[in-house]
């Protein structure tokens, strides 16, 4: 996706620091195309995204399809040192659904309890170790990777949560709270990281051998697998005195990961503009909101938040105006341009330390590229096959800049602020309003509530799911900020600013829970996400054994014995549109109305959310979106498509005001546009994806590029990218942190989500045969 879209991956297969989610974010983290988000493709192993809460159980039979169990029980005691609790109707839910997390304060207690009960396990694994009881039989070579895994869940219970709570509770307290959680877990991951024990566990069971490891299942092998190669990346076989420096840099580079993250989500800036250029663009509510200047006649004062700040750069006729907000919010974060330097130097540092010849090298060993040379190649073909297309779509633009602005030989080179706006224009003219993404033809025909619904349609349509509303008590909520009142009243669905829906099947039974963040607010993370807040995985017992050891094969995937399952949750954060007092319909109720490029940004986090909710692996560590980083990106590409699909637009594009649905004729405008300038989008992305391999590759050299700023604007010059000398819009680029080495994964993802759609969806978009297969061939392995 273009940068400016704002999405980001989860954070469930990302280092810590940016894990969200992010995102997998994130990453988040979390994942955020220009945010910090869902995560890192180098994760920390023991910093899963999983259980925060006590789970909700399903039953799997052997051959992986999950029933309820018979006594139709969905509560189980937690194998973490939480309360049992179902998170599918919590008697007593407290933030995110667990009951023992309703104070700011009960943050540093589940640190304590998390810590606590994963030195017992840690102490498990020494003894087996010490006694030689690691893979001698396959019951043993199970049961040492569930320890394993285990321990993993029992800090991302916390840390997950922690993590989503810093980056977008209203409360400051909270926040303050969920830091600190946040910090003191960072560094008991780095003691996990670098545990001589639990390395010897996981190198056992990969040496095991013969009968034991030929009879693991597949899900096992790549789990043991995975895990030796993540230790041994972060040095576990070096000698002690090397060991314990790597550690050092390892804390140091996630501390500068947390910096960078944490400066994107304080970064938001104040700036003025001429109120009848905003007053054009911007609704009413955006405009009641800016501040007044006294004494400056004809100005006001508004945020860079995305909402708005997108919304001038693409509908502005003003070039001064379109300039002054692209140099504003590309210019927020200087403070970022040190702590990246150092990210830099300690990457690199991390890296060599480890024999590697650069931290692309090290990132990129488990990835499906493989290596540097294969990613540059990658990229490079990308760029010749799109260059001659590109060429020709940024001529149109210039052109339509000169015929509408008058521009002379001076000032007729294509600025970045110009782009958004006239490939608007272009697509308007070419293909109708329609095209254009913004008023005339679209004005108030997508809502929030009617693309909740189209999703809540797409998952029943194509899974058989459903996607059910519950009221949410107070505690469970995050939008309250400090000094708000907090009781056990709950809200009826669709009140407040966060809304909780439970995935069901009548098969499978519960699937998880998925909350929606979508608005802006002080203190929010500022792009889009998806948070994991706790993995699928197999329940275990209080030790972190199987409840049941599967004779033919093992828990969820393939075996024989019936296993209970920790439901997922997880959350979306956007920031939409929020809703608007003009937008009101017939029957009193106002409507947050979105502009087509904000319906596709909440489909992408979707597909990130299915893929976390509908996994069901045995283990956590390998749980929906904790994949490989240039592939996690494949079901949230696949589900943007849905936002192109003629169908499904009809679907959801009604008046929120007349409920008249959205003309064929303006949804075939649409979807003819979406090709037009598509080599624009994608040479931005090449730009940004060749940065990225080029920070993390080899260090350059005095006589090349000096600062990230130059290095940023010789790849725009190189490739014919437009750039504003001044700015330094990768200060704000998250998946520098999240992404480190793989934003080229979202490119490469999409040759994947293509092959999927096309192969599976586009003939039947809502067809429960393409559906199951989705479903039961991809998203169901997770990672």
């Amino acid at each position: 996706p273009p940068s400016s879209s704002d999405r980001r991956a989860p954070s469930s297969s990302s280092p810590l620091s940016s894990r969200s989610s992010r995102s997998l974010v994130r990453r988040r983290l979390r994942r955020s195309t220009d945010g910090t988000g869902t995560s890192s493709n180098d994760p920390v192993r023991w910093a899963s995204t999983t259980a925060t809460t006590p789970p909700t159980t399903t039953t799997t039979n052997g051959g992986g399809a999950t029933r309820p169990p018979e006594n139709a029980r969905t509560t189980t005691e937690s194998s973490s040192s939480y309360s049992s609790s179902s998170s599918s109707s919590p008697s007593s839910p407290g933030l995110f659904g667990i009951p023992s997390l309703r104070t700011p304060s009960d943050f540093r207690a589940l640190s304590d309890a998390a810590v606590s009960r994963c030195d017992s396990l840690r102490s498990t694994v020494a003894s087996r170790v010490s006694l030689s009881r690691i893979a001698t039989t396959k019951t043993e070579a199970i049961e040492t990777l569930s320890l394993l895994d285990e321990i993993s869940n029992c800090v991302c219970s916390v840390v997950d949560a922690a993590e989503l709570c810093r980056s977008a509770h209203a409360s400051s307290v909270w926040r303050e709270a969920a830091d600190g959680a946040f910090e003191t877990l960072s560094g008991y991951i780095g003691e996990l990281n670098g545990d001589r024990n639990l390395y010897e566990a996981t190198r056992g069971v990969c040496e095991s051998g013969g009968e034991v490891y030929d009879g693991l299942s597949e899900e096992c092998k790549r789990m043991a697998t995975l895990l030796r190669a993540e230790f041994e990346r972060d040095g576990i076989h070096l000698p002690e005195a090397e060991r314990g420096e790597v550690q050092e840099i390892a804390a140091h580079v996630m501390r500068l990961e947390g910096m960078f993250n944490s400066n994107l989500v304080s970064g938001r800036k104040y700036f003025d503009v001429d109120r009848a250029d905003a007053e054009r663009v911007l609704p009413r509510e955006a405009m009641e909101s800016a501040a007044p200047q006294s004494g400056r006649e004809g100005k006001v004062t508004i945020a860079t938040d995305p909402h708005v700040s997108n919304a001038l750069l693409r509908y502005s006729s003003s070039p001064s105006l379109r300039r002054d907000v692209f140099m504003e919010i590309n210019t927020a974060c200087p403070e970022n341009l040190d702590v990246l330097d150092a990210l830099v130097a300690q990457r690199h540092l991390l890296a060599t330390r480890q024999g590697y010849q650069s931290y692309a090298d090290r990132f990129l060993r488990d990835k499906m590229a493989g290596d540097q040379s294969t990613v540059y190649a990658f990229l490079d073909r990308v760029r010749r096959g799109t260059a001659s297309q590109y060429r020709q779509d940024l001529a149109l633009i210039s052109n339509a800049k000169r015929q509408i602005e008058g521009a002379t030989t001076d000032n007729a080179a294509v600025q970045p602020w110009d782009v958004p706006f006239y490939t608007g224009v272009i697509k308007a003219q070419a293909f109708g309003e329609g095209a254009a993404d913004h008023g005339g033809a679209l004005a108030g025909y997508f809502t929030v509530e009617n693309t909740i619904q189209g999703m809540r349609d797409l998952v029943q349509s194509l899974f058989g799911i459903a996607m059910e509303e519950v009221p949410m008590g107070r505690e469970e909520r995050w939008d309250l900020p400090d000094g708000t009142s907090s009781d056990d009243d709950n809200d009826p669905p669709g009140v407040g600013g966060i809304r909780r829906f439970d995935f069901s099947h009548p098969e499978e039974g519960p699937l998880g829970t998925l909350y929606l963040d979508l608005h802006p607010r002080e203190g929010k993370y500022g792009h889009a996400a998806h948070f994991t807040v706790r993995c699928g995985c197999a329940v275990r017992t209080e030790d972190g054994l199987p409840l049941r050891t599967a004779g033919e094969g093992e828990g969820v995937e393939g075996g024989t014995a019936a296993t209970e399952f920790q439901l997922p949750i997880v959350a979306i954060v956007c920031n939409l549109s929020p809703p608007q007092s003009r937008a009101v319909d017939l029957r009193g109720r106002t409507h947050s109305l979105l502009s087509h490029s904000e319906v596709e940004t909440l489909l992408h986090e979707f597909g990130h959310a299915l893929h976390s909710l509908l996994s069901r692996t045995t283990f956590q560590h390998l749980s929906g979106t904790r994949a490989a980083m240039d592939f996690i990106e494949t079901p949230s590409h696949a589900f943007e498509n849905y936002a192109w699909e003629a169908g499904f637009l009809k679907r959801i594009g009604r008046h929120y005001f007349s409920g008249v649905e959205l003309e064929d004729e303006t949804i075939g405008a649409l979807v003819g546009g979406r090709g037009a300038f598509k080599s624009v989008e994608t040479m931005s992305t090449l730009v940004h994806a060749s940065f990225d391999q080029a920070l993390f590759g080899r260090p350059a050299t005095s006589s090349e590029v000096t600062t990230t700023t130059e290095l940023l604007g010789r790849l725009h010059e190189s490739h014919g990218v437009p750039f504003a000398a001044g700015t330094h819009w990768h200060s704000r680029f998250g998946h520098l942190t999240t992404y480190g080495a793989g934003y080229y994964g979202y490119l490469y993802s999409q040759v994947f989500a293509s092959d999927i759609w096309e192969g599976r969806l586009r003939a039947d978009p809502m067809g429960r045969e393409g559906g199951t297969a989705v479903w039961r061939e991809m998203l169901r392995h997770g990672g």
